[in-house]
């Protein structure tokens, strides 16, 4: 298994099960009492997608790429003729989701043998994901609070004679002594195995674990198997496998392990991928690829939506997002205390124990996905870094410092601020403003993008004039206000008057996008920056060339193509509306989007609960909706779309949420 293969196994999201309160039916949208439904409906699934990985269950195996999934060292001992094989991401029939595991077990004579463990390893600085034996210190996972270890197995053809395990690394496996100086808290004796004859169809197993002491965990599941489990040993010499199947492999928590894990701080995944690793083009790998990727700008829209709901759960789910974002800018692999990446992966915030390629002890996870077919694992979206999604990161931390005034949160954003003065300031040519960011998240202003954005220069106004805002003195007032009076400069210059809307932005410093009209510059240069004798003119160009209305809705294109309702897009013009006062403009868009969010999308209708919840909201109302740049609108749950949902509902400006 290659490095890369390695790390394939680090970073994973998936399609959840969620496990929550109850949603309550549909009702007649076009009725005012539907609202509160959808409002509750929306944070909900801002709830369970929350706690997607958090919750009463810790995975060792999911999906591939789940970012729920430990136990990511993955290895082999055999007898001296025998081969073992896997694929982590087979798509023979898995017993949920997109994926499961096939082993095959060859062996060579009928005296052979085979074990394969998930164990938790070590990766150190240098080197390659590694086995510990348990000599290695401070490398085992804490379990405390484990109750069973969960999992579904099956045969090829039935019949074949498997042993599952967990626990026991470095001790004596028959005595369960310890004969290494970090072995595995747990000893595999007495027996934390169950040894079974396999059918051809899924069956769960558990394995009790009652007692045990779970405070170092190595190896999280493992499996042995031999020549003499073969129901035929008459086979020819060239077919003489054990072939089986694991899936949902996973440890049941108690009272106290739920607990623990709810307070652990996270970024949520973006999108609910559906369980998919390929499909007909335009979603192509979509599912695949974003399955564990949270992106800054989803998560800091649902900081501020959970402190928009203003009760005690959404202030500590508020926070617990936060504080992903403190770590994450404080604990950056290459450039510690400085900056904040695109996107990191959800589930488990940092890397295990004992994992430190990079000298740095608890880096956070970033997201990526594995190619099967290439056999190459790819981070994704961590690359570049964006001035837009700093923006939003520090605006979300500045509402939580007055909502907590927890000074942890405005000294990541001035962190932040500084960043984004320092590197993505332009300072040449006709337009200026802030730059887009850097083509590599680990440089500096040498590798800075020469376009720039109106809506990240919007979003920077916003962040800037909240730091001037709160400033404890007149020089940083001034700083900060300077800041906030050169993003606004940029913005200003991006005006047409002619035709009453704002520019995309510029392909360089003296050059104007012309080519790509999308639609959220228009109402968030209301909500962020507000012109008066301005605002209602970029909201009618918007109404004249990006609205669309069809036979039972009214919605909004990203673009003036017009190829389908982007749902979010939609929610951003309801609450520039609601806040401008023009409630019988935000109406049918509010009908709109609760009916999308109380039906059931096309992509949803063939799979099973929990994809059928109607509680969030989908990006858009089908999948490949074009926006003019590299990317697409997929029909797919979204916490970005959900978040802007919720403003327009609550008529609330997430650009200065305020209590």
């Amino acid at each position: 298994m290659s490095p890369d293969s390695y790390r394939f196994l680090t970073m994973l999201v998936s399609v959840a099960v969620f496990c929550g309160s109850k949603v309550t039916g549909p009702a007649a949208v076009g009725e005012v009492n539907a609202q509160p439904q959808c409002l509750e409906n929306a944070y909900e699934y801002l709830r369970r997608a929350m706690d997607a990985y958090h919750g009463d269950r810790y995975w060792v195996y999911e999906d591939i790429d789940s970012p729920g999934n430990h136990f990511l060292m993955w290895h082999d001992f055999k007898g001296r003729d025998a081969k073992v094989r896997f694929d982590a991401a087979s798509e023979e029939a898995p017993q949920s989701g997109a994926s499961c595991v096939r082993f095959e077990f060859e062996y060579g004579s009928e005296t052979d043998w085979a074990a394969f463990i998930m164990q938790n390893g070590v990766w150190r600085e240098g080197g390659v994901l590694q086995a510990n034996d348990g000599a290695n210190p401070d490398a085992g996972i804490d379990l405390s609070g484990a109750k069973s270890l969960r999992f579904y197995a099956r045969g090829e053809k039935g019949g074949e004679k498997v042993e599952f395990f967990m626990g026991g690394m470095g001790r004596d496996p028959e005595t369960g002594h310890p004969n290494k100086k970090y072995p595995d808290s747990s000893a595999r004796y007495p027996p934390m195995r169950v040894t079974t004859s396999l059918t051809n169809v899924w069956k769960e197993y558990e394995i009790d674990l009652s007692g045990r002491d779970l405070s170092h965990v190595i190896a999280g599941f493992g499996w042995a198997a031999n020549a003499l489990g073969d129901p035929d040993l008459r086979k020819s010499d060239s077919d003489r496998k054990l072939v089986f199947f694991v899936d949902d492999i996973h440890f049941e928590l108690d009272a106290t392990g739920i607990s623990r894990r709810q307070k652990e701080p996270r970024f949520i995944r973006s999108f609910t991928t559906l369980p998919l690793q390929n499909d007909p083009q335009p979603v192509g790998s979509f599912d695949h690829r974003l399955r564990n990727t949270a992106f800054v700008y989803d998560n800091a829209l649902a900081i501020l939506a959970f402190l928009a709901e203003k009760s005690p759960d959404g202030l500590r789910r508020a926070k617990l997002i936060g504080d992903a974002l403190v770590y994450a800018c404080a604990h950056d692999r290459q450039r510690p205390n400085e900056r904040i990446r695109d996107a990191y992966a959800a589930g488990d915030l940092t890397l295990p124990p004992g994992w430190t390629p990079n000298g740095v002890v608890g880096e956070p996870r970033l997201p990526g996905f594995y190619d099967p077919k290439e056999k190459r694992y790819s981070e994704t979206y961590q690359n570049d870094l964006s001035s837009g999604n700093v923006a939003w990161a520090m605006i979300a931390l500045m509402a939580l410092h007055r909502n907590t005034q927890d000074a942890v949160y405005r000294k990541t954003a001035v962190t932040l601020g500084d960043f984004v003065s320092q590197n993505l300031k332009g300072m040449n040519g006709k337009y200026q403003g802030f730059l887009g960011g850097l083509g590599d998240a680990q440089s500096d202003r040498r590798n800075s993008f020469q376009w720039a954005s109106t809506e990240h220069n919007l979003d920077l106004f916003a962040a800037f004039a909240a730091l001037a805002k709160s400033a404890i003195s007149k020089i940083e007032e001034d700083k900060w206000t300077a800041e906030a009076e050169h993003a606004r400069r940029f913005v200003d210059a991006m005006w047409e008057e002619r035709r009453g809307r704002y520019l995309t932005g510029t392909i360089d410093p003296n050059n104007r996008n012309e080519n790509v009209f999308p639609l959220d510059v228009q109402p968030w240069s209301v909500l962020a920056m507000s012109v008066k004798h301005r605002d209602k003119r970029v909201l009618e160009f918007a109404r004249e060339h990006h609205q669309i209305e069809t036979e039972d809705r009214i919605g909004f294109d990203f673009n003036e193509d017009r190829d389908g309702i982007w749902y979010e897009g939609t929610a951003h013009m309801a609450t520039a509306y609601r806040i401008l006062g023009l409630d019988d403009r935000a109406a049918p868009l509010m009908e709109t989007l609760c009916e999308a969010q109380l039906s059931l999308p096309r992509s949803r209708q063939s799979l099973p609960v929990p994809f059928k919840d109607p509680i969030g909201l989908v990006a858009g109302d089908r999948n490949g909706i074009s926006t003019g740049f590299d990317f697409q609108i997929m029909e797919r749950l979204h916490i970005g779309s959900t978040a802007w949902f919720i403003f327009a509902l609550r008529g609330v400006n997430p650009y200065n949420l305020d209590f």
